[in-house]
């Protein structure tokens, strides 16, 4: 029973490892916001937005809808 109960676990790491391995993180975040119950996803609201110093951008995201 333990040995059946440990293996689905380890299934279910190694499943999302692969995951986010082989999705890209705006995928990700959409995938990971419906199977949370988030509803109408997310979108991207701004991108590449430079701040700091060295070339630092980022990517903001919200609530679609």
């Amino acid at each position: 029973m333990w040995r059946k109960i440990g293996l689905a676990v380890l299934a279910i790491a190694v499943g999302l490892g692969i995951m986010i391995a082989f999705t890209s993180p705006p995928a990700l975040l959409s995938l990971l916001d419906g199977v949370m119950g988030g509803g109408s996803g997310a979108i991207r609201a701004g991108s590449s937005i430079p701040f700091g110093t060295q070339g630092q951008a980022l990517d903001v995201w919200r609530p679609a809808g």
